[in-house]
C-alpha cells in the first residue's frame, strides 16, 4: 500500500482536472508525480495495493505531523514525500519581491528557517519507520522554478523576476536539495531529485517548460488563471 504526503508539488497543482471527493483547495490531480509512479509500478512491475493521497496545497511539515500521517499504518510499504517549500516560504517570497525585495536577506531567512526543516523531516521519517517499519520511504526535492538566469532569453523572468531574484530563488532550492540529500545519511530513506530530473524544463529556461506555472485548473474542470506555486 502507497501512501502521498506533501504539498502543492506532490498533489500536482496545476495538473488537473482533480481527483473528486477531495477537499477543493488540495487539488490532488491523477498527473501529480505520484499517482503516475504508482500507475506505473502496477502496469510495470504488477505491484498491487492501495493509494491514499493526503498531500495538499499550502501544507508544511508541520500539517504532516499534525494529520498527514494518520494515514501510514502497518500495512503502507511505500511512501512518497515532498513536503517543505511552505516552510521556507517561496511564495511569500515571491510575492515580497513582485514589489522589490532584498534577495540576500531573504536568502539568509530561508537558510536560517533549513535546520528546524531537517528536525521536522526527521521526526516524519521516524514515525512513519515506527508505524510502517517495512516501508520504503522515498523523499524528493524542488525543482528551480524560474531557471537559470543566464540562460533566460531577456532581462526577467515572468515579467518581473530579475536575475539576481532569479539566482537567490536557485540558491534556496540548492540548500534546500542539499538538506533533503543529507536525509539519506541521517535517515533510511531513498532520496531522488526533482531539481535534477527538471533542470533545463523550468519556467523561464529555453527548453520547453515542464512546470505548469500560473496556470490552474479548478476541481469542476475549468482553468482559471491564478497565481499559484
Amino acid at each position: 500500500n502507497t501512501v502521498i504526503l506533501g504539498d502543492s508539488f506532490a498533489a500536482g497543482r496545476g495538473d488537473g482536472p482533480y481527483n473528486p471527493g477531495v477537499i477543493d483547495f488540495c487539488t490532488q490531480s491523477p498527473q501529480s508525480w505520484g499517482e503516475k509512479l504508482v500507475r506505473k509500478l502496477h502496469e510495470t512491475d504488477h505491484v498491487t495495493g492501495s493509494l491514499v493521497n493526503m498531500s495538499c496545497n499550502g501544507d508544511t511539515t508541520y500539517d504532516v505531523l499534525s494529520y498527514q500521517l494518520r494515514a501510514v499504518d502497518a500495512q503502507t510499504d511505500l511512501v512518497l514525500l515532498q513536503i517543505g517549500g511552505n516552510d521556507i516560504g517561496i511564495d511569500q517570497i515571491f510575492l515580497s519581491c513582485f514589489l522589490g525585495c532584498d534577495t540576500a536577506a531573504e536568502l539568509r531567512s530561508a537558510q536560517r528557517r533549513l535546520p528546524g526543516i531537517f528536525k521536522r523531516l526527521g521526526r516524519i521519517i521516524d514515525s512513519i519507520h515506527t508505524v510502517a517499519p517495512n516501508a520504503t520511504v522515498l523523499v524528493t526535492d524542488y525543482p528551480d522554478l524560474v531557471g537559470d538566469p543566464a540562460t533566460w532569453n531577456d532581462g526577467k523572468c515572468l515579467g518581473f523576476i530579475t536575475p539576481e531574484m532569479g539566482t537567490a530563488l536557485r540558491s534556496m532550492v540548492a540548500d534546500g536539495s542539499r538538506m533533503y540529500a543529507s536525509l539519506t545519511r541521517n535517515f533510511n530513506v531513498t532520496f531522488v531529485s526533482e531539481r535534477a530530473v527538471i533542470a533545463g524544463h523550468n519556467w523561464c529556461d529555453t527548453d520547453a517548460s515542464w512546470i505548469t506555472g500560473l496556470t490552474h485548473y479548478e476541481s469542476d474542470g475549468r482553468r482559471r488563471d491564478l497565481w499559484s506555486i
